[in-house]
């Protein structure tokens, strides 16, 4: 009878779920041909809504995108489109298009380059992912670790066993801490867009405070989550031109 039950609820709960995915699929199609039809505030106002639900996707984020660009906020179109580029189905088609916004801005940041150490664990972060790159490190170490106690069984193949023992534990390692770094990384810092046309960046979070430089429309920002974590309407970012300071979180999106 119990077994019954949770049977029947289980059933019942794919049945809700499915209806739900269906109902906003329909909600997408009918935007879309809002968007064909020109009609582009009510075709945002249905994505948001299906985004508001947390069924997130590469190709809502892109059609955000494109319905923030008629609408002329081209801030917002750059914060969808690093959105969609997270998602592999529509990666390109995201950076292909914000090659285009990042061009229509009217002013630019002095943007400094990344160290290679940076860009070294952007990729990593991207391509491999902290997940992945523990589980290997984790596989490696018990593959050096058996390779050096196979060596106390073995004479011929002893110190070819030490070594590749000793290597991959080392190679383990680096991997493992790669894995912390970027778990680290991903769970103090955020990234933000500009949306505003432009916005002091303060000294402070304070708008009586001193102000450290001024972000416009499309400018892309770090945003320290650890010691923003006490402010509610304010944000400690690092600018693009390695400038420190607190913004308004209502003149970003941050993700």
């Amino acid at each position: 009878m119990t077994r019954s039950l949770f049977a029947l609820s289980v059933l019942i709960t794919c049945l809700i779920i499915s209806c739900r995915a269906e109902a906003q699929q329909a909600q997408f199609d009918h935007a879309n041909s809002l968007m064909e039809q020109q009609r582009v505030e009510e075709a945002f106002d249905i994505y948001r809504s299906i985004e508001e639900t947390g069924r997130l996707s590469g190709k809502l984020y892109y059609n955000m995108a494109l319905a923030s660009m008629y609408q002329d906020s081209l801030g917002l179109a750059k914060y969808y489109l690093l959105q969609a580029g997270l998602f592999p189905d529509t990666r390109e088609d995201a950076y292909q298009t914000l090659d285009y916004v990042n061009d229509q801005f009217d002013r630019r940041s002095a943007v400094l380059p990344k160290l290679p150490w940076d860009r070294f664990f952007e990729w990593m972060g991207s391509m491999i992912g902290a997940s992945t790159l523990m589980i290997t490190g984790i596989i490696l170490f018990n593959l050096g670790v058996g390779g050096l106690i196979g060596s106390w069984f073995t004479n011929k193949a002893a110190v070819w066993l030490k070594r590749s023992g000793y290597a991959t534990g080392i190679l383990s390692l680096l991997l493992m801490l790669s894995s912390l770094y970027l778990y680290y990384h991903d769970n103090r810092y955020d990234t933000a867009v500009m949306v505003d046309r432009q916005a002091i960046v303060y000294e402070r979070p304070s708008t009586h405070s001193p102000s450290v430089s001024h972000a416009y429309e499309g400018y892309t920002m770090t945003v320290d989550t650890r010691r923003s974590a006490g402010q509610t309407e304010w944000y400690y970012v690092r600018l693009e031109n390695g400038m420190y300071g607190w913004i308004q979180q209502e003149r970003v999106r941050s993700f």
